[in-house]
């Protein structure tokens, strides 16, 4: 009886290991399939300009086939780049109160929502800054501030558990 019970458990255990091995390859070949179904969508556009030629050119006038990436592309690495310039030293500091300095009720009242913040994806960020934000301070403000939104309380979560493993009496501050 113990034997047939083990048997069952050996066939059961099987079946579990192909479905897992199964669904493993299932989602490795997604990020290929993902690849060839965006170039095969993107063939009539490199029909017209080679990708180096798309990546590299600055004008972007699609009526006339000009289709160049390069100013969206060097806008999106100095909106990055002013973001993470603002949000890593206000994200640090941050962590380094809430793990040093605050107190024990107020780490334990600010943790949820900071944790609540860095959960929302940065696109919804981007979103909201581009919708509030820019339209509202845009004679003033960069778009990066808007994304020092989205980056800052993500670093500041991330770092805490971090600052809370350090000995006590190594902080730099």
């Amino acid at each position: 009886m113990k034997a047939a019970r083990l048997t069952l458990r050996q066939l059961k255990d099987r079946a579990a290991s192909r479905l897992m091995g199964g669904l493993t390859i299932l989602v490795a070949l997604l990020v290929p399939i993902m690849v060839l179904a965006l170039l095969a969508r993107a063939r009539p556009l490199f029909d017209i300009a080679p990708p180096g030629r798309l990546l590299l050119a600055s004008e972007w006038r699609p009526l006339k086939q000009m289709f160049g990436f390069l100013p969206f592309i060097a806008g999106t690495l100095w909106v990055t780049l002013i973001a993470m310039l603002l949000a890593t030293p206000l994200s640090l500091l941050c962590a380094i109160y809430l793990a040093e300095y605050a107190p024990g009720r107020l780490r334990e009242l600010i943790r949820p929502p900071l944790d609540l913040l860095a959960g929302i994806p940065s696109v919804v960020y981007g979103l909201w800054g581009v919708l509030t934000v820019v339209p509202s301070f845009e004679k003033w403000l960069h778009p990066g501030p808007a994304k020092l939104s989205g980056v800052s309380p993500s670093c500041a979560a991330i770092t805490r558990p971090a600052t809370r493993c350090w000995p006590v009496g190594s902080c730099l501050v």
